[in-house]
């Protein structure tokens, strides 16, 4: 579709190239680097004509949220799942060609105010709800929230795409999500999930480094609010620390995002080190590097949480950086996983790991999810059986 247009034009579809044009620059650069004055140029329009469609950049936001959960609760309902092989294919090939679902639930979602957001969910709980269903008359051995779990753990893996740029494809792609879905559907999981008898949040007690408290208060505020609606007065402030003493410890506010990212960093490749170090084979490496990653994400959601959202954010010569870091993280899975089958390519090594990568990120982003008891150990259980390790 041609989102240029003379600014003269008034084409009868122009909301929908509006939303075309959004959604394209805010999956490319992110929502909060994205102006009004941007989307309507790329739509060939003032921004006085945009306003008469929207009221600004969030009404866009949660309109392109509505609309692809619309889209994706008519998918489902029309989708037989009867045969969960075919089912599986079939969603796999539909995710594939709406990969931009992905980044708009899993980065964009949060720059919406609360109110839009909470609009939304009945919507995404109906679509959970009708998955689990058939999930759990599949497998009737697990409790319906052990259900929602591989429900979750499912999404993640066909949502995988969405945050990579493998060159591979699409019918190859297409049977590897369904082969990895199959393994999340029949994994041996060995607890039920249970509600956690204490369901209300502890508090939390406080470093006593004042710089180190600092960091964890804005990993917290990042994860919950987005790196661009917080200031470093903010930060202070949930600490009942003034603005200006926080720069007697951080000098900006992207200081304390770059040092985010180099604690995560440490903490994966501590992760690495370790699991070589204790480990005589690559099967039991990678078995020991599935539950560091895991124990990782489940000690430290909001920090996982930075690392998905906010990498944009960084300063350039630092997000090259650090995707070189993560990227070279990915490299140590895969070549275990070479060892271990000698007869898998790199490009399917890769793929299944990021599946497993983006499995446990999504369930420690998910409240209720990590919060279960068990919940820890049934991700390590699925994520063996993607692996098959």
């Amino acid at each position: 579709m041609e989102i240029l247009r003379s600014k003269k034009s008034r084409p009868p579809d122009r909301k929908k190239l509006i939303l075309v044009a959004a959604e394209t620059q805010f999956i490319a650069r992110g929502y909060e680097h994205v102006t009004l004055e941007e989307i309507a140029d790329a739509v060939g329009i003032v921004p006085s004509a945009l306003y008469r469609h929207f009221s600004g950049r969030s009404e866009i936001l949660s309109e392109i949220v509505k609309q692809a959960s619309e889209k994706i609760h008519e998918f489902f309902l029309a989708t037989d799942f009867s045969d969960p092989e075919k089912a599986l294919v079939e969603i796999a090939q539909f995710l594939l060609e709406n990969k931009s679902f992905g980044v708009i639930w899993g980065r964009e979602v949060k720059h919406l105010p609360i109110e839009q957001r909470l609009l939304l969910h009945p919507i995404v709980r109906e679509i959970e709800s009708e998955i689990v269903i058939h999930v759990h008359q599949y497998r009737p051995d697990l409790d319906v929230l052990t259900c929602e779990l591989v429900t979750a753990s499912i999404f993640a893996v066909l949502l995988s795409p969405s945050f990579n740029h493998l060159k591979i494809s699409r019918d190859r792609y297409v049977a590897l999500l369904t082969k990895l879905s199959l393994k999340v559907l029949n994994s041996v999981i060995k607890l039920n999930l249970k509600i956690e008898s204490d369901p209300q949040d502890r508090s939390r007690l406080i470093p006593y480094s004042r710089r180190e408290a600092l960091l964890q208060e804005a990993i917290y505020l990042f994860s919950d609010r987005s790196y661009a609606s917080v200031n470093i007065e903010d930060i202070g402030a949930s600490l009942g620390i003034s603005g200006p003493s926080c720069y007697n410890h951080f000098s900006s506010k992207i200081q304390i995002l770059e040092t985010a990212f180099e604690r995560g960093t440490s903490h994966l490749f501590l992760g690495v080190i370790e699991s070589l170090r204790e480990s005589k084979t690559p099967d039991e490496a990678i078995r020991a590097l599935i539950e560091s990653y895991v124990h990782f994400g489940f000690s430290h959601p909001d920090l996982v949480d930075v690392l998905i959202t906010e990498i944009r954010n960084l300063p350039e010569d630092v997000r090259k950086a650090t995707v070189f870091a993560q990227q070279s993280y990915i490299d140590e899975w895969v070549h275990l996983l070479c060892l271990i089958n000698k007869e898998l390519d790199l490009i399917t090594a890769r793929a299944q790991v990021q599946s497993l990568l983006s499995l446990v990120n999504d369930i420690v982003r998910t409240r209720h999810l990590r919060k279960a008891v068990n919940s820890r150990e049934a991700v390590i259980d699925i994520c063996k059986a993607v692996l098959d390790v």
